[in-house]
């Protein structure tokens, strides 16, 4: 939810769950070039992270007047990038970029003032996406599943952070046109620790991507 300072209040103050600071919100188009920052413009800020899910999501509720949609405009080739952080945290809050992949509940209020919710998820999802891997995998499963996050070639080419719990175990198997994500599913029902305990979960947050027991 989007910061509500008042005078009394410091914006490095948690003043409620969920409050957060919004730094700066933009938005780029790949098609056109254009950019456009739309912190002031943002009313909510919603973002999820699942353990079992491989990435993040969220979406933007937005309150403007210069409807941005239809003037823009939107293309399908649209990314936000976001800042924000939570006050008086010492850990980090949410940098990067990230893909709109949907605009809903578009509803004109008053003369000119347009609402609207701009859904987004990580860039490496559209990667995921769009590659299709044809291979034969031989290897420590650990192993392989850093290859499907940063291989240029047939993985998600991701630059954040990769935490792989290692494995003790090998595996075999052929990726039949299958996504690295698909990849990194199918590995996790292989996946044992030192303690020989299948329990693998995959799944991205705020820290970066986490293959661990």
């Amino acid at each position: 939810m989007a910061d509500t300072n008042t005078q009394n209040n410091s914006p490095n103050q948690l003043k409620f769950a969920g409050d957060v600071n919004i730094q700066e919100i933009t938005i780029t188009s790949l098609a056109t070039g254009n950019s456009v920052n739309v912190t002031n413009q943002v009313a909510t800020v919603y973002i999820y992270e699942d353990i079992f899910k491989p990435f993040i999501t969220g979406s933007l509720a937005m309150l403007e007047s210069f409807d941005y949609p239809a003037n823009f405009p939107f293309v399908g080739e649209e990314f936000v990038d976001m800042e924000i952080t939570t006050p008086s945290a010492d850990k980090p809050g949410i940098k990067g970029r990230y893909y709109i992949y949907k605009l809903s509940n578009r509803e004109l209020i008053g003369d000119r003032s347009v609402v609207y919710e701009l859904h987004f998820i990580s860039v490496e999802a559209l990667i995921d996406m769009n590659k299709k891997v044809s291979k034969v995998y031989v290897g420590n499963v650990a192993d392989l599943v850093k290859g499907f996050l940063t291989d240029k070639t047939n993985g998600l080419q991701t630059k954040k952070d990769v935490f792989v719990d290692p494995t003790i175990k090998n595996a075999k198997f052929i990726s039949n046109y299958w996504s690295p994500i698909k990849c990194i599913n199918y590995l996790t029902d292989f996946a044992v620790n030192k303690n020989n305990t299948p329990d693998y979960v995959f799944f991205e947050n705020r820290d970066g991507f986490y293959f661990i027991s």
